[in-house]
């Protein structure tokens, strides 16, 4: 039998319409992981991979490294570049509904995350300390973007 797999858009509509302590409730009822073992590893194939939706992405990127006046005067010039072109924008109307299904589970994560900190009592000193640290690896990541030139320094 295969494994169940919920879509997020359907887990936060049934959160939606009950209360938070009913919502713990259920939570803390359930038997089956949201998604199956496994799963988060196929999608970290399928985005970091040769897969379909990793080039999609790739192409799309790409496209958009380009002024638009310069890529319009491609496709002008050259039917097999307009084909290709076309066809990717066909397929990532189909992927960007998976980036959003992704999307949904990574709220979904964040907000099961929450409520499993929140019932701890000291939450507070958690939550700050996370948040402590949270703000100094930003710090770092944005200062690794500055000493390669890609970002701003910060006032």
């Amino acid at each position: 039998m295969a494994e169940k797999i919920v879509k997020p858009d359907q887990q936060a509509a049934d959160d939606d319409q009950q209360s938070p302590e009913e919502l713990f409730n259920q939570l803390m009822a359930e038997q089956d992981a949201l998604i199956p073992p496994g799963f988060a590893q196929q999608v970290e194939r399928d985005l970091t991979g040769n897969s379909k939706i990793a080039m999609t992405r790739r192409l799309a990127l790409a496209y958009l490294s380009t002024p638009f006046k310069e890529s319009t005067e491609k496709l002008a010039a050259d039917r097999e570049l307009a084909v290709a072109v076309a066809h990717v924008s066909d397929v990532l109307k189909d992927h960007a509904k998976s980036y959003e299904t992704l999307l949904g589970w990574i709220k979904a994560a964040h907000a099961r995350m929450a409520v499993s900190i929140a019932i701890r009592e000291d939450m507070a000193e958690i939550l700050a300390e996370a948040k402590a640290d949270s703000e100094r690896v930003r710090d770092e990541l944005h200062e690794a973007r500055f000493l390669r030139g890609l970002k701003k320094p910060r006032k």
